[in-house]
């Protein structure tokens, strides 16, 4: 049993939709056709392994014709039996980027992309949450402490776009399935889409 709430003394914004648990073939998944003009500088996968495993930065994704940062919702909190199992903060998109935009990616080992993991900055660098999919939305794992496992292991893809090599797919490593956009919820879910250009793309600005 899933189900997506607004987290403790928290209420949710008007500019993120009421909570609605996103289920697959309900979804309204984002298409990128081509990408958004004028691209910020991103960092090149290259240059991601090259800063020792673990670079700083913030994720931008191709939505709506736009590059937008990504960032984590802590307002709005995923629950797998009510969080028993499993709970974490909604990850979905801004309009401009903040401390919540801000993300650490770790390359461990070193150079492979098929083991990769993203955590958010938090006040204490010590405990920076990971990512990880919660009943397949994408979300801050609201258990700090603890190392990272299968669950939040992420592989970064090549997309079709040849002529753009600094941006990618996120694709999880635990479950093959790419991360998309879902606009009916306004977050990020897990999918195997039929067509590729519901392949979320991504890239990172330091």
């Amino acid at each position: 049993f899933c189900a997506m709430s607004p987290g403790p003394g928290q209420s949710v914004g008007a500019s993120i939709r009421p909570p609605e648990t996103p289920k697959p073939g309900r979804d309204r998944l984002s298409a990128c056709t081509r990408l958004p003009d004028d691209p910020p500088p991103f960092l090149s996968r290259q240059r991601l392994i090259e800063a020792g495993g673990v670079s700083s930065g913030v994720l931008f994704a191709a939505i709506g014709g736009r590059w937008l940062p990504v960032r984590v919702h802590r307002g709005l909190v995923m629950r797998r039996l009510g969080g028993l199992l499993a709970a974490g903060n909604c990850i979905g998109t801004s309009s401009e980027v903040s401390f919540e935009s801000r993300m650490s990616i770790q390359i461990l080992p070193r150079g492979d992309l098929s083991a990769v993991f993203f955590r958010t900055n938090s006040r204490d660098d010590e405990h920076m949450p990971f990512l990880l999919f919660i009943c397949d939305t994408f979300c801050e794992r609201r258990v700090v402490n603890g190392s990272a496992g299968p669950w939040e292991r992420m592989s970064l893809r090549s997309t079709r776009f040849v002529d753009a090599p600094c941006v990618f797919h996120i694709v999880s490593h635990f479950s093959r399935q790419y991360v998309c956009y879902d606009h009916t919820s306004g977050f990020f879910v897990r999918r195997n889409p039929a067509d590729k250009a519901h392949q979320v793309v991504f890239g990172v600005v330091a």
